[in-house]
């Protein structure tokens, strides 16, 4: 017997044949309905479609023969697919080839066989349709271009396996890229990370034909032995007890230790593990009684780089797991790897805020970075939002499906005031620092303070605000007492004090006689004193005018020139009491700025008399005009001694003055600032200060420009 040869492109040939999905598969009409025409036309005792394996040849359809497979070394089929035409035999016995087959000298007595080759869609072949019989005979021309003919329709059923494979290769290859698609944007979109798991393990099961699973990120004890934590497990609880154990654990993720096991192997080993008789596996580490029946597993390590980071579990899929699987899964295990390594930043960052914001927690007030939006939409804001508003956190929060914005609690009255503020101070890339109303989840307005800053790009752009926020209300109603307070004993001094001042006046100027040195000298302390008091209590009623708002402002476009000149002159002779000399820098522009001209002095003023009040004697105070941006600076420098370090945080404030001894010689009414700070900001400009202890003070006010007159008259 000669056993037939092997074809040069049998690895090729293999691979073709296994992609055709057919070996062993049940039988089939549309091949059976050929044979059975074969057996008829021909009149042979047997017809087959033969397909050769590796070590044997399987019959995918067979009319007169009970075996299912043969052989390859003694098939007739296996020489068949050396050649590209039909193999005809006409009688075994008399062929060297086959005289002493096996199948020739023993059952089915083979005495006559032809076989035309089949080739698959590669070209490679595969199989022969064959007809076979136990009597010599030999096929004419015609029967021989009948049996091509036949063979050629087995050839377009396996190439119509063929493409139905390709499309279901295509079908399933949409379904993962579709797949992979949404767990990427559910993932990204998602709020809740654990969810997205979730979906996609639903869906895995669908694709693989699955019955139940797991997705777990893969952890090491402190030993270093790996163990699992799910992210999600399909819920097949078979009891009470399961179901609780179930309900309590999954939210968080189970945690599986044991080595010992189907998935344990995967888990050492790295390797996937598929077990289609788990029952018998020698791997498997038995189930507790009640566990759902487990027919197949897969188990299947996903990496991220050289790490495994995950585990996919599957069970009972029909027909088992295979290689095939294992490779069409390989690029939803690549994302999986993605996504774990996402989780795993995520996890960290939402620990890292959770403790941010307990820090935060401890804070008296809510801190926040949020959007220059219509709505300061939130990109964080701390969880003190919660008692000074009313409203927990998470709704302010977009990320967290919060619609709720801070813009819409302030007061309607203050809103403008506030957008404004903030804007301007922002074109400037300045801080602010701004009090107004919001309305509390009880109904009732409250006084908040905030301060905030931009944050911006090297080009200068904006990228968001960052800022503190907190409640003042019970500081704005002591100070509204305090103001009523004041308020009224004011009122009440300033008729009588006038009075009393105006008849000091008189008798200092002699209107009743000469007066003895020593009345002089009384009186003229007590009409200085009175005029201090005086002084006191316009500023009072300043401080309480501009808190009602009801000092008038006329702004208006001026040239600051001859404003700052004016300042200069009225203060000329106080520095000439003090023997301070009052300069102004000789290169100082003359730009268009929009103020209240009266208000303007008020301030130079203020600014003015402090310098010179606290110049050494022969002292010099130089005031100086400068540009930046879309701004007018007026500085005002001194050579004094310069606000102590713990006294400059509070130096606008009402009432504050230093605490050192000479300062308090210089006297004053601690209002003077406090004042000045509200006539700049009401006139849309910015103050700040200078100062180290023994250096001197540079006061700065920046005023917005305004378009030049000559433009305004044209």
């Amino acid at each position: 017997m000669q056993k037939p040869s092997t074809p040069d492109d049998e690895s090729a040939r293999l691979l073709a044949l296994q992609q055709c999905s057919i070996l062993d598969t049940p039988p089939e009409e549309r091949f059976d309905r050929l044979t059975r025409l074969a057996k008829t036309l021909f009149g042979t005792e047997m017809a087959l479609v033969s397909l050769v394996d590796t070590d044997r040849q399987w019959f995918k359809s067979r009319q007169g023969l009970d075996a299912s497979e043969t052989p390859r070394d003694i098939s007739f089929c296996g020489h068949a697919i050396l050649g590209s035409d039909i193999l005809e035999v006409t009688d075994a016995r008399q062929d060297p080839r086959f005289a002493d087959n096996p199948l020739v000298v023993g059952p089915p007595h083979i005495r006559f066989y032809a076989g035309a080759p089949l080739k698959a869609a590669s070209g490679h072949r595969v199989g022969t349709l064959c007809i076979i019989d136990s009597k010599p005979r030999q096929l004419t021309l015609r029967e021989r271009n009948m049996l091509d003919d036949l063979a050629g329709c087995v050839e377009e059923e396996l190439h119509r396996i063929d493409l139905i494979r390709q499309g279901h290769r295509l079908e399933q290859a949409n379904r993962m890229g579709e797949l992979i698609t949404r767990a990427q944007s559910e993932f990204i979109g998602s709020i809740d990370w654990r969810q997205s798991f979730n979906t996609l393990l639903d869906e895995i099961l669908v694709l693989t034909g699955s019955e139940y699973g797991f997705i777990s990120e893969v952890l090491r004890t402190a030993g270093g032995d790996p163990y699992l934590k799910t992210y999600a497990i399909t819920n097949i609880a078979w009891d009470a007890a399961t179901r609780e154990f179930y309900e309590a654990n999954a939210p968080t993720g189970m945690e599986f230790f044991n080595l010992k096991t189907l998935f344990g192997v995967a888990l050492t080993s790295g390797d996937a593990v598929i077990a289609n008789n788990p029952a018998q596996d020698p791997r498997r580490g038995g189930l507790p009684d009640g566990h759902p029946p487990l027919n197949a597993f897969l188990g299947l390590p996903v990496h991220y780089g050289q790490e495994m980071v995950a585990m996919v579990g599957l069970a009972n899929r029909s027909g088992g797991y295979d290689q095939a699987l294992l490779d069409f899964l390989r690029p939803l295990t690549a994302t999986l790897g993605q996504l774990v390594d996402a989780a795993r930043t995520r996890q960290a960052l939402e620990k890292q805020e959770a403790h941010i914001r307990h820090l935060l927690g401890n804070l008296p007030g809510t801190v926040y970075r949020c959007a220059n939006d219509a709505s300061w939409s939130m990109h964080f804001i701390s969880d003190y939002v919660h008692p000074l508003t009313g409203y927990p956190a998470s709704d302010f929060l977009p990320a967290q499906g919060g619609t709720r914005t801070f813009a819409s609690l302030i007061h309607p009255d203050d809103a403008t005031m506030v957008n404004d503020s903030v804007q301007n101070d922002l074109r400037n890339q300045r801080g602010f620092r701004i009090e107004y109303r919001i309305l509390h989840a009880d109904g009732q307005y409250r006084w908040v303070q905030e301060l905030g800053r931009g944050v911006f790009q090297q080009d200068g752009s904006l990228l968001y605000l960052d800022g503190f926020i907190w409640d003042v209300t019970d500081r704005k109603r002591l100070e509204q007492m305090k103001d009523e307070f004041i308020s009224t004993v004011s009122h009440e001094l300033r008729t009588p004090l006038t009075s009393i001042s105006a008849a000091l006046g008189l008798l200092q100027g002699g209107a009743l006689g000469p007066l003895q040195d020593k009345q002089r000298e009384l009186i003229t302390i007590a009409h200085r004193n009175s005029h201090r008091l005086s002084l006191l209590i316009n500023d009072l009623l300043d401080m309480e005018k501009l808190a009602a708002g009801e000092m008038p402002f006329n702004i208006q476009p001026q040239y600051l020139l001859p404003l700052v000149q004016e300042a200069l002159e009225a203060n000329r002779t106080y520095g000439y009491e003090r023997k301070v000399s009052l300069t102004l820098k000789p290169d100082s522009p003359d730009v268009s700025v929009a103020v209240d001209s009266q208000r303007l002095m008020q301030v130079m003023s203020n600014l003015l008399s402090n310098a010179i009040k606290f110049s050494p004697e022969n002292g010099q105070v130089e005031i100086g005009i400068s540009l930046a941006d879309n701004s007018a600076r007026i500085s005002v420098v001194d050579r004094g001694p310069g606000i102590p370090a713990a006294f400059q945080d509070r130096i606008f404030q009402k009432f504050a003055q230093a605490d050192a001894s000479d300062s308090r010689r210089q006297g004053g009414t601690g209002l003077g600032l406090a004042i000045t700070r509200e006539l700049v900001e009401r006139m849309g400009g910015q103050i700040g200060f200078l100062s180290q202890e023994g250096s001197g003070t540079t006061f700065f006010v920046d005023l917005p420009m305004a378009t030049p007159l000559n433009e305004v008259a044209a």
